[in-house]
C-alpha cells in the first residue's frame, strides 16, 4: 500500500520509477500493510503531520551532531539480536560489506556535509 513511500535511497535518483521501493525495515516483515511506514524520528513526535520525513538510528541518540546524516551498521554487528533497530535496504542483502550505506534522509539534502 504505502510501501517505501516515506523513505528515499540514493538509488532512487537513478531509478525514479522505483523511488522508495528498495528500503525496508524488519518491522515491515511483520506489518506488510504498513511497510516503511513505521520508521519515525524525534521530529515525528513533534510534527506528526510530517511523520517519516526523517530517519533516525540508534547512533543518532549517541551522536546528535550526526543525526540522520548516514545510517550506520556498527550496532547491528555488535547487537545482532537488535538488528532492525536500524534501517536496511534490499541492496544490503546483495552487498553485505556496504550494508546500510545507501540510505539518506531529507536532512542529508539540506546539510550535505
Amino acid at each position: 500500500s504505502r510501501r517505501g513511500f516515506l523513505v528515499e535511497t540514493n538509488l532512487d535518483k537513478s531509478f525514479q520509477s522505483r523511488r522508495g521501493f528498495l528500503v525496508e525495515t524488519n518491522l515491515d516483515k511483520a506489518f506488510q500493510s504498513r511497510r516503511c511506514f513505521l520508521v519515525e524520528t524525534n521530529l515525528d513526535r513533534a510534527f506528526p503531520s510530517r511523520r517519516g520525513a526523517l530517519v533516525e538510528t540508534n547512533l543518532d541518540k549517541a551522536f546528535p551532531s550526526r543525526r540522520c546524516f548516514l545510517v550506520e551498521t556498527n550496532l547491528d554487528r555488535a547487537f545482532p539480536s537488535r538488528r532492525g533497530a536500524l534501517v536496511e535496504t534490499n541492496l544490503d542483502k546483495a552487498f553485505p560489506s556496504r550494508r546500510c550505506f545507501l540510505v539518506e534522509t531529507n536532512l542529508d539534502r539540506a546539510f550535505p556535509s
